[in-house]
């Protein structure tokens, strides 16, 4: 019994050295993931940024030009579930949400 009390002890110490904490750490190029946003919010990261390229009106999320696709838009990846987070008012690390714009001011920004 001494034993499995010992054991279970180191168990538990192993397990809060294990614990990691993010809310300094920094999201990026999580757009390669299927829910870039919620994946990073719900680990904690305290900041999330997204690599945007101004193509034909839309703002579209990627680390490369030659990988952007049409559906992965700023909107549907990252506002709408930034948006669903603060109506939901839930709890989270998240402080900042930064933007890199890829293509010029001109034709990023109207």
């Amino acid at each position: 019994m001494k034993n499995f009390i010992l054991f279970a002890l180191c168990l538990f110490s192993l397990s809060a050295v294990a614990q990691e904490n993010l809310k300094k750490a920094h999201a990026h190029n999580d757009y390669e993931h299927a829910k870039p946003f919620f994946e990073a919010f719900k680990l904690g990261f305290g900041s999330i940024e997204a690599d945007v390229y101004a193509i034909n009106g839309e703002l579209l999320v990627s680390h490369n030009l030659a990988d952007v696709k049409a559906d992965r838009t700023l909107k549907s990846l990252y506002i709408d579930p930034i948006v669903a987070v603060l109506k939901a008012k839930k709890q989270g690390n998240f402080h900042q949400f930064l933007i890199d714009f890829k293509t010029n001011a001109d034709s990023t920004l109207p």
